[in-house]
């Protein structure tokens, strides 16, 4: 029998689980409903991607003695993610009609040894860190534990600074600009690639500042099309810009900090407001029950 076998037979009280939900969906749906049918399927589906995080987390935690915690998030409408040192882990989508799961391959030793690997044919881009792998049942789930489990233990011993002299530079250029804006070295992390790697910093707030460095073409700052204006980064149309901007030296990025301080800003602005308006849901509704 595999270890998730009974995953949907028995539903586990999950009333002490800290489960993030994803703001900019209605997924969750308090008070009146115009689409019962939809709402409840689209419930049901969260729930079992939940359960299916719980366990993968309550596995590992027997096999491994983490040094930190986990998360379990819905940063997307369109599936779940576990998360463990602010990186995806692994991210479940289980609905009646459609389950995946997709996990993380952080090292290139994960990208050689999966990439022809069955289980992974619906992924047909490998270049990226997340890898899809089409699931019809629990047995799947069990099938796959073992590369979740090598995907925790690449994350728990991931070193950001572990990489080549001639990259040093630019690794502690990059995480110096990124940790004078959000005063936090602890959710940066190198993300290995084919084409070369990114450094990323992953708030507790699921805020995203990635810088990319390739091996054969110029390195690249993510960023949105008014922010690239506003430095004089950027003067083209807006149609054709694609997201970020390119740079090929390391020191440049630290004329990125405008963009980073404003977007950092604005962001723990929408953060705070989403809590007072979730504050004030949570008081209308004590009203009613009254």
């Amino acid at each position: 029998m595999g270890i998730f076998d009974n995953l949907f037979k028995k539903k586990e009280h999950k009333e002490n689980e800290n489960i993030k939900p994803y703001e900019n969906s209605s997924q969750i749906q308090i008070g009146i409903i115009d689409e019962p049918e939809t709402t409840e399927y689209k419930q049901n589906a969260i729930e079992n991607e939940e359960d299916i995080c719980i366990m993968f987390r309550d596995r590992i935690m027997q096999d491994r003695s983490p040094k930190h915690s986990f998360e379990i998030k819905h940063n997307s409408s369109e599936y779940t993610t576990l998360c463990y040192r602010s990186m995806d882990i692994v991210r479940v989508k289980w609905t009646e009609a459609t389950k995946w799961l997709a996990i993380q391959m952080l090292t290139q030793e994960m990208t050689e040894k999966y990439k022809d690997d069955p289980r992974f044919a619906a992924q047909q881009k490998k270049t990226v860190i997340q890898w899809k792998t089409q699931c019809t049942g629990s047995e799947d789930l069990t099938d796959r534990y073992d590369i979740v489990l090598e995907a925790f233990d690449n994350a728990e011993n991931y070193n950001p600074h572990g990489h080549k002299k001639e990259d040093e530079g630019y690794i502690n250029a990059a995480v110096d600009a990124i940790a004078e804006v959000t005063g936090d070295r602890d959710h940066m992390y190198c993300h290995n690639r084919s084409d070369g790697f990114s450094i990323c910093y992953y708030g507790s707030t699921g805020m995203e500042i990635s810088v990319k460095r390739y091996k054969k073409k110029p390195n690249r700052f993510y960023c949105t099309y008014e922010e690239a204006k506003s430095q004089g980064l950027y003067t083209g149309k807006k149609k054709e810009f694609e997201g970020y901007v390119e740079f090929t030296d390391a020191d440049w990025l630290r004329s990125l900090k405008p963009i980073m301080e404003t977007r950092y800003e604005n962001f723990n602005s929408w953060r705070d407001g989403y809590i007072r308006g979730a504050e004030a849901s949570l008081t209308f509704l004590e009203k009613l029950e009254q």
